[in-house]
């Protein structure tokens, strides 16, 4: 690949400065972590910078090859978009790029969870093995199929590990949280509530923190409660970034190694 390659992680979009914080870290392990030339994000919408921004920015800073990254969870409309609108832009400006796939499955996401869920037991004097734990997910939610396809599969690769793995929903999709909960809970002693998000923005602010209150208001629950923190910020997934990276940077690199040849 060129020397001066740089990278961009394409986020949905919000205006909240932790949102922005928590990219501007990850974005800085990635290029550490990947050795690229530069690194970036952008927002598909809400607020800047936008994917034009982003990828003038690249170009303007000496990028001749970008790798554009939709930092996404699940391969939904926004996702899909975001690929769509990236291409075009750096078409336009006449930039070498490819595009990853979204962050999907795979085994890192599984690693991630599984270091959150061991913070919080840890934060909250839990000695329980993880196998006498349960683990309840909450998802953004989504009415694409795929979505929560991914998301199950995420829940079913845990179950190997905790006593018993459900998922619950914010929003556009079924069980929400209170019902998450109620189920989870039931024969439990410890129970360990991760919201599976990529940032600390209004969602995890509010939304789901409300929601996960009035459903224990409501519950009234014996059991240990614990709350794992989001995905966040993360060598790991700062790796799994770069491996996503990977995947379409080495279809490139053979392509130009066999025309040279």
């Amino acid at each position: 690949m060129d020397n001066r390659h740089g990278i961009m992680l394409i986020d949905r979009g919000s205006k909240d400065v932790d949102v922005k914080h928590e990219l501007y870290e990850l974005c800085r392990l990635v290029k550490d972590r990947g050795n690229y030339y530069y690194a970036t994000y952008s927002f598909l919408e809400v607020t800047e910078p936008s994917i034009e921004h982003g990828i003038k920015e690249c170009k303007d800073s000496g990028v001749e090859f970008l790798t554009i990254v939709p930092y996404f969870l699940y391969p939904g409309l926004k996702m899909k978009l975001a690929v769509c609108k990236s291409a075009r832009v750096a078409r336009e400006m006449g930039l070498r790029f490819v595009i990853t796939s979204s962050l999907n499955y795979h085994d890192m996401l599984i690693q991630l969870v599984r270091l959150r869920v061991s913070e919080a037991k840890s934060a909250h004097n839990i000695t329980d093995e993880d196998d006498k734990c349960d683990l309840l997910l909450i998802g953004h939610g989504s009415s694409d199929i795929n979505a929560r396809k991914t998301f199950e599969s995420i829940a079913y690769a845990l179950r190997s590990y905790y006593k018993s793995v459900n998922i619950c929903f914010l929003e556009l999709d079924r069980p929400n949280i209170k019902e998450g909960i109620m189920l989870s809970s039931k024969g439990s002693s410890t129970l360990i509530i991760m919201p599976y998000f990529l940032h600390n923005g209004t969602h995890m602010k509010h939304d789901v923190k409300n929601e996960i209150n009035d459903a224990l208001s409501y519950a009234n629950l014996r059991c240990n409660i614990v709350i794992a923190r989001h995905l966040g910020v993360s060598s790991i997934l700062a790796d799994l970034i770069i491996a996503r990276a990977r995947e379409v940077e080495s279809i490139i690199a053979r392509a130009s190694s066999k025309h040279k040849g």
